[in-house]
């Protein structure tokens, strides 16, 4: 979807917190909301969605798909089965992907409305791809008729392999707000791989 395509006179402006983020001019994100679906939109210069951490460092991702506008989309974190609200995302004539559109769904509230069938999906993606989500919470989950699905697309993912746990306790994927039972299935992986290196 081009962003020249989008009818705003059409969409509600959100100026309020929703589970997608606050709209903040300053950060250069923008929310609006029309037949059942969020528009997430980025200004030019917003370039979070970039980045993967590494050793504590946020490092700038080379797409190796240019079409795909987003890392974690690219690195294959974030597909039809971790985020099923996904419908398209938005594009500028540069060719920079902008924002995104996603079915509005309801929000989770609490880690107990985390099914063990998605909770067993972002374990299994985060093996498969070697990143982490640092924002894998209630807040950034919606219900879909589809199932559960991740919401903040321009979260942050971290190199399983290059964990820095101090990083990763204040900025990244083992922040107080993660789901617990996700933090303990990092620090068992991140054993094992450095218990299988040692043992070598």
């Amino acid at each position: 979807m081009l962003l020249s395509d989008i009818d705003f006179d059409k969409l509600e402006k959100c100026e309020w917190k929703l589970a997608w983020g606050e709209g903040d001019p300053t950060l250069e994100r923008f929310f609006f909301r029309h037949g059942g679906m969020i528009y997430k939109l980025w200004g030019k210069r917003y370039n979070v969605k970039d980045y993967i951490a590494v050793n504590g460092e946020y490092v700038r991702h080379n797409y190796r798909d240019a079409a795909s506008g987003i890392a974690a989309i690219d690195l294959g974190f974030v597909d039809s089965q971790t985020c099923p609200a996904l419908i398209d995302l938005i594009w500028d004539t540069e060719e920079v992907c902008r924002g995104y559109v996603m079915t509005e769904g309801m929000s989770l509230n609490s880690v107990s409305e985390i099914t063990e069938d998605f909770f067993d999906l972002i374990c299994s993606r985060s093996l498969s791809t070697g990143f982490l989500s640092t924002d894998f919470a209630p807040k950034n989950i919606i219900r879909v008729e589809q199932g559960l699905s991740l919401i903040d697309l321009d979260t942050v993912v971290t190199r399983l392999d290059s964990l820095d746990l101090e990083f990763e306790t204040s900025k990244g994927s083992l922040r107080a707000h993660v789901v617990p039972e996700y933090k303990r299935f990092i620090h068992d992986t991140r054993f094992r791989q450095l218990y299988h290196l040692l043992s070598k």
